[in-house]
């Protein structure tokens, strides 16, 4: 194989505003040249620090901005990742809050919500990316944001809400998720907290969140659509789950146990 062939190929594609392709383009765009040629030249273009490899057969070229640590920004390539997975995605939780303006604590991870079956987490180029997975993926919920390299799916102010009382586990606790809902309430819209996105969550995250919104941040609009869409659902729960709460002082509106102390400066 020609040594520059891959590379005059890449440098093609940057022209073209396409950073992202995988062992089967190059198969395509190069018939002639033979797997372990193919593979070997893209090795040493990973060692150059040309091109990185999120996933197996997936590669993506590293933009000149960020090509002196060679780390580059999950959110460039997790569409095409995505659509070569065949997955259904958004970027959630604390990445999705940080987007919408959300940015009380540093983010470390990537989180990103995928369709079911789940995708193993780990450390992608230097990164941790977390993938969380569910059976009904809220897309009508779902924006695009503008990147460098196209577009990819964030959860919308709502969605992202609702989704960090879900998986309060793994931000941090209930202390967190209302320091972060504390600002990302900003970016929420009441007539968009309806029947059919909470249909998506479990009756008592819903109720959770609309205890933070009214209790802790005293957010009345936002809490108001909550529990007008949603009261009558309600079931005699803790705000805390696997924590006692026996003897704890009970919210009638949100049907809560509080057996958890939240404090949104934490």
């Amino acid at each position: 194989m020609d040594k520059g062939l891959l590379t005059q190929w890449i440098e093609e594609r940057v022209k073209r505003g396409l950073y992202c392709f995988t062992a089967e383009d190059i198969a395509m765009a190069l018939p002639s040249i033979a797997t372990a040629t193919m593979r070997m030249a893209l090795y040493r273009q990973r060692e150059k620090g040309r091109i990185v490899s999120p996933w197996r057969n997936f590669y993506m070229i590293v933009p000149e901005e960020y090509s002196l640590n060679g780390q580059v920004p999950a959110h460039l390539y997790i569409d095409r990742l995505m659509l070569y997975l065949g997955k259904e995605y958004y970027v959630c939780l604390l990445n999705a809050a940080a987007m919408h303006g959300s940015s009380h604590q540093a983010v470390m991870t990537f989180s990103v919500m995928t369709s079911a079956p789940a995708i193993r987490s780990g450390e992608k180029n230097g990164l941790q990316i977390n993938f969380y997975s569910r059976k009904r993926m809220p897309m009508q919920y779902v924006v695009k944001r503008k990147a460098k390299t196209g577009f990819y799916n964030v959860s919308s102010p709502e969605l992202t809400a609702l989704d960090l009382v879900a998986n309060q586990e793994h931000v941090g606790g209930l202390n967190r998720v209302a320091v972060v809902l504390g600002e990302l309430a900003e970016e929420m819209d009441a007539e968009r907290m309806d029947q059919d996105l909470m249909g998506y969550f479990p009756v008592a995250d819903v109720q959770r969140l609309g205890y933070i919104l009214d209790v802790v941040l005293g957010e009345q609009d936002l809490s108001d659509a909550i529990y007008e869409c949603m009261g009558k659902s309600f079931r005699k729960t803790a705000l805390k789950t696997g924590k006692p709460a026996v003897g704890c002082d009970y919210d009638r509106r949100w049907r809560l146990m509080i057996n958890e102390t939240i404090d949104d400066e934490a």
